[in-house]
């Protein structure tokens, strides 16, 4: 699953969400990264999507563009 609201103003940017099933761990592995430069803000197992989305900074610290995020 991938939220893509994408603004037309290249100052903003969204978070990408993407999951992984490790079969091996039966875990669910997570990543959420910038959508316009890749960075990855966090990266874990069982993630829980509330906490993860109400810490993501303000802005990407690696293209310095405001994040834009929904919950």
């Amino acid at each position: 699953m991938i939220l893509t609201i994408q603004p037309k103003d290249d100052a903003f940017c969204t978070v990408k969400y993407k999951a992984k099933h490790n079969r091996r761990h039966k875990v669910m592995e997570y990543w959420y990264e910038c959508s316009k430069c890749g960075h990855t803000f966090i990266h874990g197992f069982n993630l829980n999507e509330r906490r993860v989305l109400a810490g993501l900074p303000a802005k990407c610290p690696h293209c310095e563009r405001k994040v834009l995020y929904w919950m």
